[in-house]
């Protein structure tokens, strides 16, 4: 165990037996220590994150270094949605049993333990599969997480998830999703047709809207709305400039938007694709 970990535990009783003494409840001092050590979202800004980490599966779950070095990256962020987690696949077999106590997934929420999460079920027409996680910082409630897969009318290569929050009196609905490169056009314009334009609401994700795959000059998706990251940005890793991550907001969430970031501090074993993030303000405008 690490030594700050001992750390903690160690002050943790010996300080709970100490007010236990004087008669104080050991679950109230418990949550104090909780929060101390871990603490509770309280602002008036907020930062969502967006990454693809590119295969994030079995391989890199067993390499502890760089599994910390994601941990420590998202948790820079009030909310993090994570793309590409998947489990590596068996060669011999179509189907393996999969061992969730010690993947990729349950990796991160180890090392996250300040953040509330959830993960969306595996989705792809292939053999190979993705999961969409996201975590968010204590503080910040989660209100709704609706998974749209299975998909009866097939429409996405992986279905997107749609997950609500509350940061104090302030409600946002965000729709993520990774598209398929080779059928983006049609999948971004799914998603519109499923994206309920109420109240404050962010899309984002890889959604390969750019380069070969997308150009937004031929298509007229989301065109009310804000594109925040630009096409001349870059997100990815590679030579090519190509901003195939991105943030749209509408018109209500536009309002609280304060400014955007690419984290360009990525290496090719790490990831292929950027971090990109906003900074938002946690009330209505």
């Amino acid at each position: 165990m690490e030594n700050w970990k001992k750390w903690a535990i160690g002050m943790g009783v010996g300080l709970t037996l100490s007010l236990s003494a004087l008669g104080v409840g050991g679950y109230v001092y418990r949550n104090e220590i909780k929060e101390f050590f871990f603490p509770v979202y309280k602002g008036k800004t907020f930062r969502v994150a967006q990454w693809n980490t590119q295969a994030l599966g079995d391989s890199k779950a067993s390499r502890p270094e760089l599994m910390k070095g994601y941990a420590e990256r998202l948790s820079q962020y009030d909310v993090a949605f994570v793309q590409e987690i998947r489990y590596d696949s068996d060669k011999k077999k179509k189907k393996r049993q999969i061992d969730s106590s010690n993947g990729p997934f349950e990796k991160l929420c180890e090392l996250m333990p300040g953040y509330e999460h959830r993960i969306s079920s595996r989705a792809g027409r292939s053999v190979s599969k993705e999961q969409y996680a996201v975590f968010c910082k204590r503080g910040i409630e989660i209100e709704e997480f609706k998974d749209f897969n299975p998909d009866e009318q097939n429409r996405w290569e992986r279905p997107p998830v749609k997950v609500t929050f509350k940061v104090g009196n302030y409600r946002f609905a965000t729709y993520n999703i990774h598209t398929k490169p080779t059928d983006t056009p049609n999948e971004i314009r799914n998603l519109e047709n499923v994206v309920e334009d109420r109240g404050n609401v962010m899309v984002l994700g890889d959604l390969n809207a750019s380069g070969s795959y997308y150009k937004r000059r031929e298509h007229n998706d989301f065109s009310v709305w804000h594109w925040i990251i630009k096409d001349t940005d870059d997100t990815t890793v590679a030579k090519s400039r190509n901003a195939y991550d991105r943030f749209i907001l509408n018109r209500d969430a536009f309002r609280e938007f304060i400014e955007k970031g690419i984290d360009t501090n990525v290496t090719k074993d790490v990831s292929d694709h950027y971090l990109v993030w906003v900074k938002m303000a946690a009330q209505e405008r």
